[in-house]
């Protein structure tokens, strides 16, 4: 991502390697774990706008429609002319991060399907993705 920024919560949520990651791709929970380093008031976020729909009723809503509304705010905030960008192969992820992190809350709120197999990326997929993660 261009212009990453690295915000100071004060706390931090680790990305296990096991349990709901378990069967997720090497290189993608690489690039995650970079981006959730630099960037963890996504997550924080992510994790409030999850819980005010809770509060508004919702039993169950889609982790994208929740990183949509991530992304908006954050390009409001910003005072910069680049667009706050969210890799949207990181929307499953962080699904599973809030359901590791609070099962009691999210355990059956967000649907989870199978990730992406494990793969070898090919070198030009590799590069296209680090230009479009900055």
């Amino acid at each position: 991502m261009g212009g990453q920024r690295a915000v100071s919560t004060g706390l931090t949520y680790d990305v296990p390697d096991s349990g709901l990651f378990a069967d997720a791709d090497p290189i993608l929970m690489q690039r995650f774990r970079a981006f959730h380093s630099l960037n963890p008031l996504v997550f924080i976020v992510f994790v409030e706008y999850a819980r005010e729909m809770q509060r508004a009723g919702k039993t169950k809503y889609g982790a994208w429609s929740i990183i949509a509304k991530v992304r908006w705010d954050m390009d409001i905030a910003t005072q910069s002319n680049e667009l706050f960008q969210i890799n949207n192969d990181f929307i499953a992820l962080y699904a599973r991060l809030a359901i590791h992190h609070f099962q009691e809350e999210f355990g059956g709120f967000f649907e989870l399907r199978s990730l992406k197999p494990n793969r070898q990326m090919s070198e030009e997929e590799r590069r296209r993705r680090r230009e479009q993660d900055g």
